[in-house]
């Protein structure tokens, strides 16, 4: 059962990073207009081209929303989808 799942494992060449912060503004002077919590959330994808290399950054994304931020990773990878059909000639 190992030898069925190794030759997917080895073509994955993609790293995820994910963090999150969030912020409490606890102060009692604070503006009303300043929100009390903040967030901010990041994305870092990584490509393995070379094992002896290592993961090399590709790109980041940062929102406050986690909607916003998986629709950004979401349109980067469907872009390297079309960027690789389009080179062999699959789409017009």
């Amino acid at each position: 059962m190992v030898e069925r799942w190794k030759k997917p494992l080895e073509r994955m060449r993609y790293e995820f990073g994910l963090s999150g912060t969030w912020t409490l503004n606890d102060l009692s002077d604070r503006a009303e207009d300043v929100p009390r919590t903040s967030r901010l959330y990041k994305v870092s994808v990584g490509y393995l081209s070379d094992p002896a290399a290592g993961f090399k950054v590709l790109t980041s994304f940062e929102d406050g929303r986690t909607g916003p931020l998986l629709q950004k990773v979401r349109q980067y990878f469907v872009g390297i989808a079309i960027s690789r059909f389009s080179g062999r000639g699959v789409l017009p």
